[in-house]
């Protein structure tokens, strides 16, 4: 069975929105046995946004999603076939955490903390670590990140 594809909010957004030329394309991913997955951190921002992005000044739930809002993401995602990906739970807490930390990625001489670190979004780390720990648990070690689900050739790898 090929590896599982990890969809981030976004696309999975712009796919029950409407973008037929990416729902094609999952739909492929599908029918050649791919999993479509998303993990607890990115199906939370699909269902209730993104607390992480929230405006101090403004009630959470007008920043939220509306309920019918939330009952359309949950349909789409089961029309297409995603499913909710929990086996990242299945490795030790302290090494999720190493993950959100960061602490797998190797440091250069003198740094403290990775660079990587400066370049992502907290909501985007946690994803990326949830990931991370789905793939382990599921035994994939060479995570590859697509700039565009459409496009695979500019693809580069994760640091491990």
């Amino acid at each position: 069975m090929p590896d599982p594809i990890w969809l981030d909010t976004n696309v999975v957004d712009r796919v029950i929105k409407g973008d037929i030329a990416m729902e094609r394309e999952l739909r492929t991913l599908r029918s050649r046995g791919h999993a479509l997955l998303m993990v607890p951190a990115a199906n939370n921002e699909l269902l209730n946004g993104n607390p992480l992005k929230m405006k101090r000044n403004k009630p959470v739930w007008e920043q939220a999603p509306t309920p019918a809002n939330k009952v359309r993401m949950q349909n789409g995602m089961r029309r297409l076939g995603i499913a909710l990906d929990r086996a990242g739970f299945n490795l030790p807490q302290s090494t999720r955490v190493k993950y959100i930390m960061q602490d797998h990625v190797p440091l250069k001489k003198g740094q403290t903390v990775p660079s990587s670190v400066k370049n992502i979004s907290e909501s985007d780390n946690l994803v990326l670590a949830q990931i991370k720990a789905s793939a382990e648990a599921r035994g994939v070690f060479r995570l590859v990140r697509c700039n565009s689900l459409m496009s695979f050739n500019g693809a580069d790898e994760i640091a491990n």
